[in-house]
C-alpha cells in the first residue's frame, strides 16, 4: 500500500514538473514576441524621427545653404544620380584620372567653371545639390562629397542634414 501512495505521489510531482515546463514555455515565447514588438515600434519612431519635416513654408533656419564650387582647377563632375557618382569615383580616385576621363556611357557632366549650388539632401558620400547660378541654374544633380569647399566640416556621412553644417560653422 505505500508502494502506491509513493507512486501517485511521484506522479504528482512529475505532473507538476510538465505543467511548469509548459509555464515557462509560454512565458518565454509571450516575452520574445513582446520584445520583437517593442523594438520594431522603438525602430520605426528612430526612422520616423531621422525623417525630415515637410512643412509648405520655409524659414531661414531651414533654407539651404548657398556654396560655390568650382574655385580651384578641377572641374565639377555633375552626376544624374547618387549611384553614378560613387561609381565613377571609385573607377577613378584621383583629381587627375577623373579630369582625363572619358564620359560617354556615364550620366555625368563635367563643368570647368564655377557654380553656386544649394545642398538638399546627402546619400552615403553623394550630396544632392541645386544648382543656383548660370546656365543650368534650377537643376538638380548629385556630386561627391570631396568636392564640396571645407569637406572637413562637412561630412555627409557624419552629419547627414545640411543645416548641421552651417551649425558647426558657427
Amino acid at each position: 500500500m505505500t508502494h502506491d501512495v509513493a507512486q501517485s505521489q511521484a506522479r504528482k510531482k512529475a505532473g507538476k514538473v510538465i505543467d511548469l515546463r509548459w509555464l515557462v514555455w509560454i512565458i518565454a515565447f509571450v516575452s520574445m514576441i513582446s520584445l520583437i514588438t517593442a523594438s520594431a515600434k522603438l525602430g520605426a519612431e528612430m526612422a520616423r524621427q531621422r525623417l525630415p519635416e515637410k512643412n509648405g513654408t520655409t524659414d531661414s533656419a531651414t533654407r539651404p545653404e548657398i556654396v560655390t564650387l568650382g574655385l580651384g582647377d578641377s572641374p565639377i563632375f555633375l552626376a544624374d544620380s547618387p549611384e553614378t557618382v560613387r561609381r565613377f569615383f571609385s573607377e577613378h580616385p584621383t583629381a587627375t584620372s577623373r579630369s582625363g576621363a572619358d564620359l560617354n556611357g556615364w550620366d555625368i557632366r563635367r563643368l570647368q567653371s564655377k557654380v553656386q549650388i544649394a545642398i538638399l539632401g546627402t546619400e552615403a558620400e553623394a550630396v544632392e545639390v541645386r544648382i543656383s547660378s548660370g546656365a543650368i541654374a534650377g537643376t538638380t544633380y548629385w556630386v561627391h562629397h570631396s568636392q564640396l569647399p571645407d569637406t572637413g566640416v562637412f561630412d555627409p556621412i557624419i552629419s547627414p542634414i545640411p543645416g548641421a553644417a552651417s551649425q558647426l560653422k558657427k
